[in-house]
This record gives C-alpha cells, structure tokens and sequence, in this order.
C-alpha cells in the first residue's frame, strides 16, 4: 500500500540526453574517417535527389540540436561537485544503492548481467565500473533538491494544498483470500481490532499489534503523504479523502491487489502547517512537489552555478544551455 518512490525523473532525464550524446559523440569521433566520395574537400554520407549532404552539414546539425544537451551534461556534473562534498555517508549510501541494483539486474539477466550494466553505463556517460559514481551524483543532486524545498516549502506547497486534498494517512489491514467471504480466522482479527479500538487503544499500537501490512506496520500503520494523485486503489482513495482529520473508516473491502483484505483507516492530518513539520509525510511530500515543478531541477542547478561564479567563455553554448533548461536572464 505505501507508494515507493525511486524518484526516476532525473536517471530518466540523463538517460534521455545520453541517448542523444552518443550519437552525437560516435559521429563527431568518426567524421573524418567516412567513406565515401567528397565535393569541394567535404567527405559526403548521402545524396538525395541531387542534392549533396556533407559530413560537415550533419555536424553542424547535430551540434546545433545536442548542444545544449550535452553541455547540460557536464554542466551539471561541474555544479553539483563543486556543490556538494563527497561525504562518506554519501559514498556509503551510493555504495549501498549500487549493490541493490545489481542485485536486481541479476536476478532478470544472470550471466549477461556484466554486459546489460556496461552498455546502461556507457549510454549515460560512465564507465563499465562507475555504477557507484552514477549513485553518488544522484544522491548529490538529491540532497540540493532537498534543501532547495526546505527553504522554499511553504510557497511550493500552497498551490498543491488548494488543489490536491493533501492528508497523511494511516491504515490497518487484514488480509483476506476473498474480502468478500471472511474466514472465521479472518473475523476473529478483525474482532480483536475493533474490540482494542472500541477501549480506546491507540490507533497506531492496534496497527503495531494486528496489521497485516509488513510495508506500514512497523510505523504503527502509517503511510505518509498522500493527495489525489497518490496511486492508492480506488475503494481505498475514495474512502480516504472523503473523512476528515481525526476520522476512523468503517472497514473498507479491497480486492485483486497484494492488498486484498478489510482497511481501517484513519486521517492523521490535513492541517498544512502540520504536514509540512511531520516526518512520515516528508518523503511523498518532496515528491509532490517535485513532480509539480519539472522545472525545479534546473532552477537548483542554475542558482548553484550563479553562487560558483561560474563564467561562461563561449556565449552560444551558454545560450544554448539556457534554452535546453529554460532559463532566462
């Protein structure tokens, strides 16, 4: 139930651009060496009705569309590492990371896992051995995000809170092979929950002691952040932005899930100010805001790079670096 955020906008984005920088790099690296015939001293890759198309014509067009990309590339790696010290929590955590993902790989590729993780990696600019550097830049401009949203939250969190319906949510669930037909094992949990909450016993200890969510249960059932555009499943959300802070669900059927089971669930808050200081909301919180500010990233960059005095020797490529990411002066 609780909604696992990878936050994938920035290897997505990187990805992207790389697509387009190996093109760029494998033609720039070999334009000299086509074959083919030339005219007027330009090494020809095509002719089409007549007309001549010159490896220098495509230079100049890929140039023209990837610079900006390309430049954003370094640009970025420049800010974000002078930006951020390479702390070994930092270096641990990227460690970490790493060693989770190959995990992965490996249990989808096996044996060719070496080689699926070495054309990933050069896709995107690093080596065969640099999946760890890969993390630690990520993390880094992880950490800037976040302290870019700490320092402006409650401006970029207003508009989210006039039109999404923000809430930290809490639940209990027992599960259910068919909700619509409970065992009698099945009934005697959910007596023994609503029995607890009948005496008054604290919502989140009855979660600690009889939720069958492994995911929330620990956190005495809480799910953190959600607005109406978190995935929950449709009975669930209903349920859940139609109560108010303080509320207690009756129990709520979901079906064809992981999930499938009785809900009980409880709104711990919707005040903002509230929101904003709890902990259990900050991670869906800065997500939130991030996925409603696409621009964000590159608004951190440029204002860590105006801190560095960054100085730009070549004025169309820093103006071609500004159009890729929409900054203007």
């Amino acid at each position: 139930m609780i909604e696992i955020l990878k936050k994938q906008w920035f290897v997505i984005l990187i990805a992207l651009i790389f697509v387009s920088f190996a093109i760029f790099y494998a033609y720039d690296t070999n334009k000299d060496k086509l074959p083919g015939k030339s005219v007027d001293g330009q090494d020809l890759v095509a002719s089409v009705s007549g007309k001549n198309i010159s490896a220098e014509d495509v230079y100049k067009d890929l140039k023209n569309s990837m610079g900006g990309s390309v430049m954003y590339l370094y640009f970025e790696r420049a800010v974000v590492d002078q930006s951020v010290d390479t702390t070994s929590k930092l270096k641990e955590e990227a460690q970490t990371k790493a060693k989770a993902y190959r995990q992965q790989v490996e249990a989808q590729y096996g044996t060719d896992t070496d080689e699926f993780l070495r054309k990933g990696l050069n896709s995107i600019g690093y080596g065969a051995d640099e999946l760890e550097d890969y993390f630690l830049h990520y993390l880094k401009v992880d950490k800037l995000t976040n302290s870019y949203i700490e320092k402006h939250l409650k401006k970029l969190f207003e508009p989210i809170y006039k039109e999404k319906n923000p809430r930290v949510v809490s639940h209990i669930l027992i599960k259910m092979e068919d909700p619509k037909n409970p065992t009698e094992k099945e009934l005697k949990k959910v007596k023994k929950v609503e029995d607890a909450l009948a005496k008054g016993e604290d919502f989140a200890k009855v979660a600690k002691k009889y939720s069958d969510d492994a995911g929330s249960k620990a956190a005495g059932g809480n799910l953190g952040y959600a607005d109406t555009d978190t995935s929950f499943v449709q009975a669930f959300k209903d349920k859940a932005f139609a109560m108010k802070e303080g509320e207690v669900s009756d129990w709520v059927q979901v079906s064809s899930t992981d999930y499938n089971g009785w809900h009980k669930i409880k709104i711990d808050e919707t005040d903002m100010n509230t929101i904003m200081k709890d902990k259990n909301a900050k991670e869906g919180l800065y997500k939130a805001i991030q996925t409603a500010n696409p621009e964000m990233r590159s608004t951190i960059i440029w204002e860590q790079a105006k801190k560095l005095k960054i100085d730009f020797k070549d004025k169309e490529l820093k103006k071609a670096l500004m159009d890729y990411m929409g900054i203007k002066e």
